[in-house]
C-alpha cells in the first residue's frame, strides 16, 4: 500500500511538472513533432501499468532536471506489467530546453489510448519511448524513415547534394566512434553553409550504431537536395539543413575520427569516395531489400512497438552473452540440456533469459543440433512449447538463448527440493499441456515432428506452473511416411520407447511412449528408473501396470498429494492413458533410413519418383553430351510426383572432363538413396535434384567455405587476393552467362579466380549469393587457396593455375560505375577506398542472415529446410507477370479488403496472390501488417500458410500457398455443389475447429480471426480445411476481452455482442464456427430467408426449430445419401454448432472444448444447447416454458463442459 501511496504521488508530480512546463516550450522549435507511434497491445493490468508507467516517467524527469542528463533510461516492475523507459535530447541543447522538451513529450506520449503497453514520440530536439519489454539495446525498428524538407538549395542542388552526401556519410562512420554517440558539423556550401548532426542512444553498441546509422543515412540522403531532412529509427537520428539549428561553437571535429588505420594519399581517398558510391549504393540497397524481405517497410503512420510480441530470433553477440552469464559461471548454471548446460543470463536491457551452450568436441553432432533447434523453434509458436528469443555462433561456439522459467524444470518439482509443492490440479494442467504442445508438434504442425527426448526436465514450468516443451536439440523432422530407421540414439534411458531403444524404429509414438512414462511420475512423485526396493524391485511402469490390474492404482498416487485433493476416477482415468501411452508396439514394416535430405520418399511413391530422377539425369546428360552444355536442367512429372535435376560445370573444363564430373557426381549422389532431394559440389561441377522447384533458389543453409592449409609467401597476397574477389563479387552478375575468371599477378606469384552463379538465377541474386561467398571466402586469406560454395554460385581462388591463362575474361568495363567520367585513378582509389565501408556493410549482410538462420561450417546439405523457411520478398513485376497483370480471368475470388488471383511463378510454381484494395491506405497497411506479421508466425496444419510479400508504393500483396479446390463455399452453394460426402464434411468441420483452438488457445498470444465464414476456409486435396485471410485478424490482450470501435467481419457469421455492442473475444469466432458447421450440415447459406408455415427464418433459427422439435435430420443437406451418416453422430454435431452459437458469449464453449466434443462419444449425452439469439417469440416462449419443467439450460451446458478440466 505504502509502495502504491508512493507511486501515485510521483505520478501527481510528474503530471503537474509537466503542465507547468509545457506553456513555456510550445515556442521553442525543437519541439516540431516528427514522428508519433502508439502500440496495438494493451497491458493486462491496467492499474500496475499506469503506475510503474508514472513511476518511470518521473524517475527520468528527475535525471534530467536534477542531474542535468540528456539522456536516461528507467525500469518499473510493480506486477506483471513492467515497464522501460528511455528519453534523449540532442546535445546542443539547454538543460532548460531539454526539460521543455521531455514535458511535452510525455504529454504527448500519454494520447495513446489507455493501457497501450508501448509507445514512442519523437521530435527534432528529443526523443521518448516506453515498453513493456525492454528495448535498450534496440537500434532498427520497422517504421523507420525519413521527413524531407520542400525548398532546394540556393547554392546549386548538384553542389549541395554532394557536399550533403560527404558530410552526412563522414557523420555516419564517425559518430559510432565519439564517446556518447553524438557529432555536430558546419559545412561552408558556396556562400551557404551546411549544419548536420547524428547520434545513437547511449546504450546501443558501436556496431549497433553503427548499423543503425547506416540505415538512417540510406534514408536521409533521398531528400537531397532539398535544404534539409531528417533520419529516425529506434536507436539513432539523424538531421542535416541549411538553417543553423545549432550554435557554431558546438560543432565537433569528426577528423580524428576519419582517419583510416594506414596512410593513404588525399588522392586515393577522395578517389575512394567518388569510385566507391556505385558500390555502396548497390550493398545499400542489398541490406534494405533483406531488411524488406524480413518485414516489408512502410510510410511512417504510427509505431508498431507491439510487433517485439511476434518477432522472430535475435542474433545475440557473443561478449553480451559471455557477460550476462558471468562468463559461463557454475553459479548461473541452471542444468544440463541435450548436447549442452543451460545458465541464467541477464542482458544489459535487464531481461533474464536461459542461455544454452552446446558441448564442444563433436562438432558435427554441435552443429547439427543447433541448426535443428534454431530451424524448428523459430517457426514452432504454441503455448506449451518453449520460446527461442535469438542464438550466436561465434567460431566453434554454438550458443541458444531462452525465454527464461523461473520456475525451472518439473524434475524439481516431483524428485528435487520442490517435492511435494505440486496439488493435483497442477499436475492434471501439466498432464494436458504437454499433450497439446505434443499434439500441435506431430499433428497440427505443417510437418510432423518428433521431439525425441521428453523427459522431466525437459519440461519447464512459467509463473502460473503451465507446462513449456524445451530441448530441441535432439529433436528431428519426421518424413512423410511416418516412421524411419534412426542409426544414432538420442534420448534419455528410462524413457524411450522399445522400439526405438533396441532396433532404432522412430515415429511420433515414441514421444507418445515417453509422455505415458512422465505422466506416471507426474500422477506417483516416483522417477521412472528408481527401482522400488520396498514392493516387488520393480521399475515405475511394472509397478504401475501390476497396481493397476489388482485395482489398486491409487497405492500409485504420490503420498505427498491429500486425498480429498482429487478424484479417484479421474486418478483411474489419467494412469489408463498413461498405460494406453507405453503399449508394447511390434512394427512389421520397418522403413527406409534417411540419406542427404532430412526428408524421405515414401514407400508408394519411392519407384516413381527415382525413376523421374533418372529420366531428369538422362535428359541432361544428352544436353551436356549432344549439345556440349555446361549447364542444364531437366524435370518430370508423372501424376502428383515432381522430380527437378540441374548440373552446372565450370565454364573452363572441356566437353570431355564437363562429362566425367556429371558421372562422377552421378555415381556419388546415388549414396543419397531415398531421400527426397541431394546435391554434390566438386571444383569442377555441381549437381543437384529436388522433389520440388528449386532453379531460382541462390543461397541456403549449408553454404560454406573450404580453405587450404599453405600460407602466401607474398605479403601483399591477403589484400591483392581480397580485391580480385571483390571485383568477381561486382562483375560476374554483370556477365552474361554469370561467370568469369581472372589471373592477378602478386609479385613473383599469381593470383586465379573465378566466379559463377547458376544460370537460372537473376542478377540480383547472383550478386546477393556471391555477397554472401565473398564474405566466406575472404576469411581464407592469406592462406593460398580457398573455395566457397552456395546453393546458386561458386567461388574460388589459388595460387596455383587451375584454368588456362587464355581462359581469362576481362572484367575492367563491368567494374565502370555510370554518370559521368571518372578517371582512373579514382576507379583505383574507389576500390581501395570503399574497403572499410564494404566490410561493414557485408557484415551487416551476413549478420541479417545469420540473425535469420545461424550458420554453420559446411557438413552436408540441408535440402529440407525449405520446408520451414519463412516468407519471401517477391518482386512486384514477378507477382504482375505471374497473375497476367492481375487479369479476371486469373481472379479466384475476394478476401479481407482485398482480390485474390491465381498466379503462375517462374520456377512453375502456383501461388495465391491477395492484392488488396487500393483507395483506404491505413486500413489497407494495417490488414496487410497484420497478416504478415501474424500469419509468417502462427504454423498450424489447418491454417493457410504465407510464402511472401510484396510491398511497392502503395501496394501491398500477399503471396499464399494454392488450393485448387478453392474455398469451402464453392462446394456448399457453388458448382461444386453435393460433391462433399459426410466424411469429407466431418474432417472439415473438425479441422476448422482444431485451426481456431490453435489460434485461441495454444499460439503464444491468442488471436482473433474476426471473420470466420465458408468463403475463408479453403480445401487442399486431400479435402482438409485451411483457415484463410487473416485481414481482419487482431491480437487479444491480455483481459481476453475489449471493445472495437471499428466493426471488422460479414454479416450473417458475427457474433451478437460483437455487431451491436462491439465486444470482441475469441467466442466471437465461436460463433461464427457455430453458423459454418451449420452451412456445412445443410449446404444453405447462413442468410438465405426460408418462408414456411412460421414465415420467414434464417438457417439459425431453422435449425433451432427442426432441433427443438426432434426434427434435426431435417436440416441434413438433401444430396447426402442417408446410408453415409450416422444420425445420431448429425445429431451431435447440430448440437454443438447450436452451442457455439448461444447468445451468451460465456455460454459457448472454446474451440478447444469444441474439439474434444466433436471427438468424444460420450462427453453430449447429458448436454442440451438453449436457445440461440433472435428467434421467433413463440419459440421462445415454447423454450421458456420446456425449461420450467425440466428442459435445457444454460447452466446445464456450462456445468458439462466443465468436465474438461481437473477437479
Amino acid at each position: 500500500m505504502q509502495l502504491q501511496l508512493l507511486l501515485n504521488f510521483l505520478s501527481l508530480t510528474f503530471i503537474l511538472w509537466s503542465w507547468c512546463t509545457i506553456h513555456d516550450a510550445q515556442a521553442d522549435p525543437q519541439i516540431l513533432l516528427l514522428n508519433k507511434g502508439c502500440s496495438q497491445y494493451n497491458a493486462t493490468n491496467l492499474s500496475n501499468f499506469n503506475q510503474n508507467l508514472n513511476a518511470s516517467l518521473s524517475d527520468i524527469k528527475s535525471q534530467v532536471t536534477n542531474q542535468s542528463k540528456h539522456f536516461a533510461t528507467a525500469h518499473q516492475s510493480l506486477g506483471a506489467d513492467p515497464v522501460y523507459a528511455l528519453f534523449q535530447c540532442r546535445n546542443y541543447l539547454s538543460n532548460t530546453d531539454c526539460a521543455a522538451c521531455l514535458a511535452v513529450a510525455a504529454t504527448q506520449i500519454r494520447n495513446c489510448s489507455a493501457g497501450a503497453n508501448g509507445a514512442r514520440v519523437i521530435y527534432d530536439g528529443c526523443f521518448l519511448r516506453y515498453e513493456s519489454n525492454g528495448f535498450f539495446d534496440q537500434t532498427t525498428l520497422p517504421g523507420n524513415s525519413m521527413i524531407c524538407g520542400n525548398n532546394t538549395a540556393n547554392v546549386g542542388a548538384n553542389a549541395f547534394s554532394e557536399a550533403a552526401q560527404q558530410v552526412l556519410n563522414d557523420l555516419q562512420k564517425a559518430t559510432p566512434k565519439v564517446t556518447g554517440f553524438f557529432a555536430a558539423t558546419k559545412t561552408q556550401v558556396g556562400g551557404g553553409a551546411l549544419y548536420a548532426i547524428a547520434q545513437c542512444a547511449e546504450t546501443v553498441t558501436e556496431s549497433g550504431c553503427m548499423d543503425c546509422l547506416n540505415v538512417g543515412y540510406n534514408n536521409i540522403e533521398s531528400c537531397l537536395p532539398n535544404t534539409d531532412g531528417r533520419a529516425f529509427d529506434a536507436g539513432c537520428f539523424m538531421r542535416y539543413s541549411e538553417t543553423s539549428f545549432f550554435a557554431d561553437n558546438q560543432t565537433i571535429d569528426i577528423t580524428p575520427f576519419l582517419k583510416q588505420e594506414s596512410s593513404r594519399k588525399k588522392g586515393a581517398i577522395i578517389g575512394g569516395v567518388v569510385g566507391g558510391v556505385g558500390l555502396i549504393v548497390i550493398l545499400l540497397a542489398l541490406f534494405a531489400w533483406l531488411k524488406l524481405n524480413k518485414k516489408p517497410k512502410r510510410a511512417p503512420r504510427g509505431d508498431i512497438l507491439g510487433a517485439t510480441e511476434l518477432k522472430g530470433p535475435v542474433n545475440y553477440r557473443y561478449k553480451d552473452l559471455k557477460s550476462a552469464t558471468k562468463n559461463f559461471s557454475d553459479e548461473n548454471k541452471l542444468g544440463e540440456g541435450g548436447f549442452g548446460d543451460v545458465y541464467k543470463g541477464t542482458l544489459k536491457n535487464g531481461k533474464v533469459v536461459a542461455v544454452k551452450k552446446l558441448l564442444l568436441g563433436q562438432s558435427n553432432k554441435i552443429d547439427e543440433n543447433f541448426e535443428s533447434e534454431v530451424k524448428l523453434i523459430s517457426n514452432v509458436h504454441h503455448r506449451n512449447l518453449v520460446r527461442l528469443l535469438g542464438c550466436c555462433t561465434k567460431g566453434q561456439e554454438r550458443i541458444l538463448v531462452y525465454e527464461y522459467m523461473a520456475n525451472n524444470s518439473l524434475d524439481r518439482f516431483l524428485f528435487g527440493e520442490k517435492k511435494g509443492s505440486l496439488n493435483w490440479k497442477q499436475r492434471y494442467d501439466i498432464t494436458l499441456g504437454m499433450a497439446r504442445g505434443l499434439a500441435y508438434l506431430h499433428e497440427d504442425f505443417h510437418v510432423c515432428i518428433i521431439h525425441r527426448d521428453i523427459k522431466t526436465n525437459n519440461i519447464l514450468l512459467d509463473d502460473d506452473l503451465q507446462p513449456r516443451i524445451a530441448d530441441f536439440g535432439l529433436a528431428r523432422l519426421l518424413p512423410e511416411d511416418k516412421s524411419h530407421l534412426s542409426t544414432r540414439f538420442a534420448g534419455t534411458l528410462g524413457y524411450t520407447a522399445p522400439e526405438y531403444a533396441l532396433h532404432g524404429q522412430l515415429s511420433e509414438k515414441a514421444d507418445t511412449y515417453s509422455y505415458g512414462v512422465v505422466v506416471l511420475e507426474i500422477i506417483s512423485g516416483q522417477k521412472s528408473s528408481e527401482l522400488r526396493t520396498d514392493v516387488d524391485g520393480d521399475f515405475l511402469l511394472q509397478r504401475a501396470w501390476k497396481l493397476y490390474e489388482r485395482d489398486m492404482h491409487l497405492e500409485l498416487v504420490d503420498k505427498t498429494l491429500e486425498s480429498d485433493d482429487y478424484e479417484p476416477e479421474e486418478v483411474k482415468k489419467i494412469i489408463e492413458i498413461a498405460l494406453l501411452c507405453t503399449q508394447a508396439s511390434d512394427p512389421q514394416t520397418r522403413l527406409l533410413n534417411t540419406g542427404c535430405s532430412p526428408f524421405n520418399v515414401t514407400t508408394n511413391n519411392l519407384h516413381t519418383f527415382f525413376g523421374s530422377i533418372n529420366g531428369t539425369l538422362s535428359e541432361i546428360r544428352a544436353q551436356v553430351s549432344n549439345q556440349s552444355k555446361h549447364f542444364a536442367t531437366a524435370q518430370e512429372a508423372k501424376g502428383e510426383i515432381l522430380a527437378f535435376s540441374m548440373f552446372q560445370c565450370r565454364n573452363y573444363l572441356s566437353k570431355k572432363n564437363c562429362l566425367g564430373c556429371f558421372d562422377t557426381a552421378t555415381t556419388q549422389i546415388q549414396n543419397c538413396s531415398h531421400a527426397n532431394g541431394a546435391r554434390i559440389i566438386y571444383d569442377g561441377c555441381f549437381l543437384r535434384y529436388e522433389s520440388e522447384s528449386f532453379y531460382d533458389q541462390t543461397t541456403q543453409p549449408g553454404n560454406g567455405v573450404s580453405c587450404g592449409n599453405k600460407t602466401a609467401k607474398e605479403t601483399q597476397f591477403d589484400a591483392t587476393g581480397k580485391q580480385a574477389l571483390l571485383n568477381l563479387q561486382i562483375a560476374t552478375p554483370r556477365i552474361k552467362g554469370f561467370y568469369a575468371a581472372t589471373k592477378t599477378q602478386v609479385g613473383g606469384s599469381a593470383i586465379y579466380a573465378t566466379a559463377q552463379c547458376v544460370e537460372t538465377a537473376t542478377e540480383n541474386d547472383c550478386l546477393a549469393c556471391m555477397v554472401v561467398g565473398y564474405n566466406n571466402l575472404q576469411t581464407c586469406l592469406p592462406n593460398t587457396d580457398g573455395r566457397a560454395y552456395d546453393a546458386g554460385c561458386f567461388m574460388r581462388y589459388s595460387e596455383t593455375a587451375f584454368f588456362a591463362d587464355n581462359q581469362t575474361i576481362d572484367i575492367t568495363s563491368y567494374l565502370k560505375q555510370g554518370g559521368g567520367s571518372t578517371k582512373k585513378w579514382a576507379i583505383i582509389g574507389g576500390g581501395v577506398g570503399g574497403v572499410s565501408l564494404v566490410v561493414i556493410l557485408l557484415t551487416l549482410f551476413v549478420c541479417h542472415r545469420r540473425s535469420k538462420k545461424p550458420k554453420r561450417a559446411p557438413r552436408g546439405d540441408i535440402l529440407g529446410a525449405t520446408e520451414l523457411k519463412g516468407p519471401l520478398n517477391y518482386k512486384y513485376r514477378d507477382l504482375k507477370a505471374a497473375t497476367k497483370n492481375f487479369s479476371d480471368e486469373n481472379k479466384l475470388g475476394e478476401g479481407g479488403f482485398g482480390d485474390v488471383y491465381k498466379g503462375t511463378l517462374k520456377n512453375g510454381k502456383v501461388v495465391a496472390v491477395k492484392k488488396l484494395i487500393l483507395g483506404q491506405s491505413t486500413k489497407m497497411e494495417d490488414d496487410f501488417e497484420s497478416e504478415v506479421k501474424l500469419i509468417s508466425n502462427v504454423h498450424h496444419r489447418n491454417l493457410v500458410r504465407l510464402l511472401g510479400c510484396c510491398s511497392k508504393g502503395q501496394e501491398r500483396i500477399l503471396v499464399y500457398e494454392y488450393m485448387a479446390n478453392s474455398s469451402l463455399d464453392r462446394f456448399l452453394f457453388g458448382n461444386k455443389k453435393g460433391s462433399l460426402n459426410w466424411k469429407q464434411r466431418y474432417g472439415i468441420i473438425l479441422g476448422t475447429a482444431r485451426g481456431l483452438g490453435y489460434l485461441h488457445e495454444e499460439f503464444h498470444v491468442s488471436i482473433i480471426h474476426r471473420d470466420i465464414k465458408t468463403g475463408n476456409i479453403l480445401l487442399d486435396d486431400d479435402f482438409q480445411a485451411k483457415i484463410a485471410d487473416f485481414g481482419l485478424a487482431r491480437l487479444l490482450p491480455g483481459d481476453r476481452s475489449h471493445l472495437s470501435t471499428r466493426f471488422a467481419g460479414t454479416l450473417g457469421y458475427t457474433a451478437p455482442e460483437y455487431a451491436i455492442h462491439g465486444q470482441l473475444s475469441e467466442k466471437a469466432d465461436t460463433y461464427s464456427y457455430g453458423i459454418v458447421v451449420l452451412e456445412i450440415i445443410s449446404g444453405i447459406k447462413s442468410t438465405d430467408v426460408k418462408i414456411d408455415d412460421d414465415g420467414h427464418e434464417y438457417l439459425l433459427q431453422r435449425a433451432w426449430k427442426l432441433y427443438e422439435r426432434g426434427m434435426h435430420l431435417e436440416l441434413v443437406d438433401k444430396d447426402l445419401d442417408p446410408d453415409e451418416f450416422d444420425a445420431e453422430e448429425v445429431k451431435k454435431i447440430i448440437e454443438i454448432a447450436l452451442l457455439c452459437t448461444q447468445a451468451s458469449a460465456a455460454a459457448r464453449p472454446t474451440m478447444s472444448q469444441v474439439v474434444v466434443l466433436l471427438i468424444s462419444k460420450s462427453l453430449l449425452e447429458h448436454l442440451q444447447p438453449s436457445m440461440p439469439v433472435f428467434v421467433d417469440s413463440n419459440l421462445r416462449a415454447r423454450e421458456e416454458k420446456s425449461t420450467s419443467t425440466g428442459g435445457s439450460s444454460t447452466s446445464n451446458a456450462t456445468a458439462s463442459i466443465s468436465v474438461l478440466s481437473a477437479r
